[in-house]
């Protein structure tokens, strides 16, 4: 099938409709036989899956040049309403028409291919290759010295501190998060207290000299405070003799992952605050997010390139448009565009979480926090959210409406709900997976 490749306006587009002085000689006939063109190639020729001609918006366009060769005057603002709009929304060149100059269709053509290969971006592209090397060699450097600290803190160890089979059994358990091979500091003054917390209780994290609160407290049985006080001692025994002076070896090892890591927080900025041109450019900015899972003390990354990568979205939509506000898409084709449905998904979700939050809060003054059954008021809704959000990040948009909706929309939930690109599983590799989906959806019809 043959397929027309529909190019954006390449420069700032006129309120009113320009003087037709400089128009061809053949005059207000063949701009008007021009456009009639642009119209029945779009409409019978094949230009992306799922993409169509929004016909009122083109008879409204066609129905501007009719009037215009019949000689009746323009109406306010008629040209940027029915023409401009038409030209921006459908990526076509004012230019040819009303000139019939092809140089701007030539030099985007031109443009698109330096685009698929980078060329605009070639620092950009050079500084993520680094950025992606170096955040390897920090990683490898930070293995070394977890290794050798871990060797470190536990030189001497009693065998008392271990973890073993019979401990949960007798309480000594988890309070908050997983045991290792050998019971943690912080869980170890929880055994201190006189009870703990019941094997079923809810249990978060408290401030100051409170280091836990439990919905529900026993005390423990003879054996376990047996147990108990046997850890503690071995603990504190240990703790007192052991050296805590880093050996030379530790101390250069964690030089060396500070130096590198100094160096990919400098490249992380560099490469956030430059805007990338092209979609080669913003794919590279992807690449730095992929391996996020990496980073156990840079939660912060992730936000920070998704909000870039996501104004380059914006700054290129406005790019499209003329370097004017973005001229929306008719409504019918931006409808059949997927993304604006799993935006809305969303936010109901969220809103219906965030209610049921407010419930919790409320039953919870009526019959006490922690009470039974209460927090499955929540527990549903939030999954949903998760759902919604994870569907969001991971769906490609088919149109440059429904790639701007998504990138505004991202854009402010970084703003108010930034956790959410942290605190999610995965959510690096669903935010690159869709957004790079829908950038070559969008340069397929571009």
């Amino acid at each position: 099938m043959n397929a027309f490749v529909a190019l954006p306006i390449a420069a700032a587009l006129p309120v009113a409709a320009p003087a037709m002085a400089g128009e061809s000689p053949d005059g207000h006939a063949a701009t008007l036989a021009r456009a009639e063109q642009i119209v029945e190639t779009l409409r019978n020729k094949h230009v992306a899956d799922g993409w169509a001609l929004f016909e009122p918006a083109a008879e409204e366009m066609l129905g501007f040049f009719r009037r215009r060769l019949e000689g009746k005057p323009e109406r306010d603002n008629e040209f940027r309403m029915d023409v401009v709009e038409f030209f921006g929304a459908h990526g076509q060149s004012l230019d040819w028409v009303l000139f019939g100059d092809p140089s701007v269709m030539i030099c985007r053509l031109a443009a698109a291919k330096s685009e698929e290969r980078g060329e605009a971006d070639v620092e950009l592209l050079d500084l993520v290759d680094q950025y992606v090397a170096a955040q390897a060699e920090h990683e490898r450097l930070r293995k070394i010295a977890e290794g050798l600290e871990t060797a470190f803190l536990d030189e001497g160890k009693p065998k008392a501190v271990r973890v073993r089979a019979g401990d949960a059994d007798l309480g000594i358990r988890a309070f908050i998060g997983r045991l290792g091979k050998d019971h943690n500091p912080f869980n170890i003054d929880v055994l201190r207290a006189p009870e703990w917390p019941a094997p079923d209780s809810k249990v978060e994290l408290g401030t100051g000299r409170v280091r836990i609160i439990a919905e529900r407290l026993v005390k423990p049985s003879a054996e376990a405070r047996a147990r108990a006080d046997q850890i503690i001692a071995a603990f504190d025994q240990w703790r007192k003799n052991r050296k805590e002076k880093k050996p030379r070896r530790l101390l250069t090892a964690e030089r060396k992952r500070d130096e590198c890591d100094d160096r990919v927080q400098a490249l992380e900025e560099r490469i956030a605050e430059m805007t990338a041109a092209t979609s080669a450019g913003m794919i590279a900015k992807a690449r730095c997010i992929v391996d996020e899972e990496y980073w156990p003390d840079c939660d912060d990354a992730l936000s920070i390139f998704s909000t870039s990568i996501v104004r380059d979205l914006l700054a290129a939509d406005v790019k499209r448009s003329g370097g004017t506000a973005a001229v929306n898409l008719p409504a019918p084709v931006a409808s059949t565009d997927p993304m604006f449905g799993l935006i809305e998904a969303h936010r109901k979700a969220h809103a219906a979480w965030e209610a049921s939050l407010d419930e919790l809060e409320r039953l919870e003054k009526i019959h006490g926090y922690g009470a039974d059954g209460l927090s499955a008021v929540t527990e549903e809704p939030c999954r949903s959210a998760h759902d919604a959000f994870i569907a969001l990040a991971d769906g490609a948009a088919t149109t440059l409406p429904g790639l701007r909706a998504k990138a505004k929309y991202l854009q402010d939930l970084t703003e108010i709900e930034a956790w959410m690109f942290v605190d999610y599983d995965d959510v690096a590799a669903h935010l690159v997976s869709g957004l790079v989906a829908s950038m070559e959806n969008i340069l397929t019809m571009a």
